[in-house]
C-alpha cells in the first residue's frame, strides 16, 4: 500500500519544490492514467463524512456530480452517497484498516445525480505523519457494475447448471431401478421356461436403457463439471 499511497500523493498533490522537467512528466503521466480509467483517486480526511479534500476528474464521469459539489462537504458529504444498505460495512471496513494500519479492500454502491446507484470497488489507507497521527485517507474507486453484472450471471448459470446436474443424477437413480426390474424380469423369464420369452426381451431392452442412461448421466456430469471449471477462469 506505500506505493498506492505514494502515488496518489504524487498524483494529486505533487511537490511544487522538486519541480523539473521528469516530476512534470511523471505528474502528466499520473494524470493521464487517472483520466481513462473508470474511477477516480481521492484524498479525504479520517472521519465520519469522508470529507474529500481531493478528488479526480473520473469521479464525474463515474457519478454525474461536480467535483465543487463535493470538495469539503460543499454541497453533500460522500459518505451520503453510500447506499445506505452498504454504509456500515464500508464504515467496519475503513476502521478495521485503521486499526490495522493495512488497506482496505471493498464493493459497494455509490449514488449517481440521475439516482441510479453505480457498483463499485474500492481500495484505500490511511495515511499518518510522523508522529503517528492519522491525518487522512487516500485511495481510488473504480467502476464495478459490469463485472458485478457477469459476476450475477456467472452464479445464475451455476445455479441452472447445479440443477440440470440434480436433474441427471435423478435420471440415474431410474436407471438403477432399472436394472433391478431388469434382473427380475429374467429371473420370471427363467421360471416361466418356454413362455418366459417375452420376459427375456423386455429385461434385455430394460437393461440397455438403463446402460445408455448412465453413460448420458455421466456425460452430463463431465460437460457440466468442464463449464463450471471454464466459469471459474
Amino acid at each position: 500500500m506505500a506505493g498506492v499511497a505514494s502515488n496518489v500523493r504524487s498524483t494529486l498533490k505533487p511537490d511544487h519544490h522538486d519541480a523539473g522537467a521528469p516530476a512534470l512528466e511523471e505528474l502528466d503521466f499520473f494524470r493521464s492514467v487517472a483520466g481513462n480509467i473508470k474511477g477516480f483517486l481521492y484524498r479525504c480526511s479520517a472521519d465520519e463524512n469522508y470529507t474529500m479534500l481531493n478528488m479526480t476528474v473520473g469521479f464525474v464521469a463515474l457519478t454525474g456530480f461536480p467535483l465543487s459539489d463535493m470538495l469539503n462537504n460543499a454541497v453533500r458529504t460522500f459518505a451520503s452517497l453510500i447506499h445506505p444498505d452498504d454504509i456500515a460495512d464500508v464504515d467496519a471496513a475503513v476502521a478495521r484498516s485503521f486499526d490495522r494500519r493495512d488497506h482496505w479492500e471493498i464493493s459497494y454502491r455509490l449514488k449517481c445525480a440521475d439516482g441510479s446507484y453505480a457498483w463499485v470497488k474500492e481500495k484505500g489507507c490511511g495515511i499518518w505523519d510522523e508522529t503517528g497521527k492519522l491525518i487522512y485517507a487516500e485511495g481510488f474507486v473504480v467502476d464495478a457494475s459490469e463485472l458485478r453484472i457477469a459476476n450475477q450471471r456467472n452464479a445464475a448459470l451455476t445455479s441452472r447448471l447445479e440443477s440440470i446436474v440434480g436433474a441427471a443424477n435423478g435420471i440415474g437413480k431410474i436407471s438403477q431401478t432399472l436394472k433391478v426390474l431388469a434382473l427380475n424380469a429374467r429371473i420370471e423369464a427363467k421360471r416361466a421356461g418356454s413362455h418366459g420369452n417375452g420376459f427375456d426381451v423386455v429385461a434385455t431392452e430394460m437393461r440397455t436403457l438403463a446402460q445408455e442412461t448412465e453413460e448420458l448421466v455421466s456425460g452430463i456430469n463431465r460437460e457440466a463439471a468442464l463449464v463450471k471449471t471454464t466459469m471459474a477462469g
